[in-house]
């Protein structure tokens, strides 16, 4: 007989803590990608608005802002160097993804097998984590895993495009009629916005379980790709509720966390006649983002270490 959702969460929930290094590398992934996107745009930015002569502290007006504008669009070839520049670090930032994934799952595995099908035991038997397990998994895995996550994404915008490009279409159609082009347009979005909350859960749901199945299989990653939607096929319940379960969780503990965020907000608008009262609160909103991360980290990592178990119980 199947484990149960609760009975699937409280696996993964022991083989996060059991492996908490984990969440920490989890955690410094995150203030990476944060400090490469900051980086990144400002190199790719800067030299960009310096080349045409644009300096940032001099937009200080409406008219000055569109002149910049004006240059910037005299100038395609500044666009193709931003164009590049995106996609060189949109693919860094998912190759970090990729590897640390990969290291995670050959961890999680390898302590689901360990600890064994029993319900009840204590936690320690899920602790496998060490430096070497992380790094072998990581170096091994992280090339199918980057093609996965472009594979499975890639599917899931094209799906996106379909309401998106008939949108575009219906409000070409009607450009000389406004209020029904505005119709048409409003109800595209909308209708983009409600497709895509189910369609991240499910594509989410497709990722983790095809990281876990090719570590699993050590097939290609068209089969583990293939194998992942079969299984959830079969298994959808399951698999969807752990889902949604993590979805709920996921959302309070982002509250838990904001609330601090606000706390220093509110605290800020009733002061805003007190200058000292925004330096006073930097250090509650630094503690906020800090509290978000680790959440944001331990939950991320539940899921996935959910999924390890899912897998490994039912590999088929």
């Amino acid at each position: 007989m199947k484990r149960g959702v609760f009975d699937t969460l409280k696996r993964g929930f022991d083989d996060n803590l059991a492996n908490w290094p984990l969440i920490a590398i989890r955690i410094a992934q995150m203030v990476l990608v944060f400090a490469m996107v900051i980086g990144g745009m400002l190199a790719m930015l800067v030299p960009l608005l310096l080349s045409v002569g644009i300096r940032v502290a001099s937009l200080h007006s409406p008219e000055s802002f569109e002149s910049a504008m004006e240059a910037l669009l005299h100038n395609p070839l500044l666009f193709i160097w931003l164009g590049v520049g995106l996609f060189v670090l949109i693919g860094l930032l998912i190759a970090i993804g990729a590897f640390v994934e990969a290291g995670c799952a050959r961890v999680y595995v390898d302590a689901e097998r360990a600890a064994g099908p029993a319900v009840n035991g204590l936690r320690a038997r899920f602790h496998l984590f060490n430096m070497q397990r992380f790094l072998a998994g990581a170096t091994s895995g992280w090339w199918p895993v980057f093609w996965m996550y472009n594979l499975i994404w890639s599917l899931a915008a094209l799906i996106l495009l379909v309401p998106l490009a008939i949108t575009a279409v219906l409000m070409f159609l009607t450009r000389n009629n406004q209020p029904l082009m505005i119709v048409f347009g409003v109800g595209g979005l909308l209708l983009v916005i409600v497709l895509a909350i189910p369609l991240a859960i499910v594509t989410g749901m497709w990722s983790n379980r095809a990281v876990m199945q090719w570590t699993i299989d050590r097939a290609g990653t068209g089969a583990a790709i293939s194998a992942s939607w079969r299984a959830i096929s079969h298994d959808l319940p399951r698999h969807l509720g752990v889902a949604a379960c993590m979805l709920v969780i996921a959302f309070a503990a982002s509250s838990v966390a904001g609330s601090f965020g606000f706390f220093a907000a509110f605290a800020q608008a009733a002061g805003r006649d007190n200058a000292f009262v925004p330096l006073a609160m930097m250090p509650l909103r630094f503690f906020s983002q800090i509290v978000s991360i680790a959440c944001s980290a331990a939950v991320t990592s539940w899921y996935a270490a959910s999924f390890a178990a899912l897998t490994v119980e039912s590999p088929r």
